[in-house]
């Protein structure tokens, strides 16, 4: 997820997260340390979050693109 975030920014596009969307898998480290996929996903949404996209609820989403909505019409 980290990567179409960053592009997003770097293009200049206003990015949303929602943290329930993307997958996070667990990583094994070389010298054999473990990070779960919910410390993985924490973490990196943690590192995105107002950096490269602002992580929003699906309701807080919502709310907002409603809002944008109303006032483009």
């Amino acid at each position: 997820m980290k990567y179409s975030e960053k592009n997003n920014d770097n293009l200049g596009f206003e990015t949303y997260l929602v943290p329930d969307t993307p997958a996070a898998f667990a990583i094994k480290e070389a010298d054999n340390a473990y990070y779960p996929a919910e410390q993985i996903h924490t973490v990196s949404l943690a590192t995105l979050d107002n950096e490269f996209a602002k992580v929003l609820t699906t309701e807080e989403l919502i709310k907002k693109l409603s809002l944008t909505e109303a006032i483009q019409s």
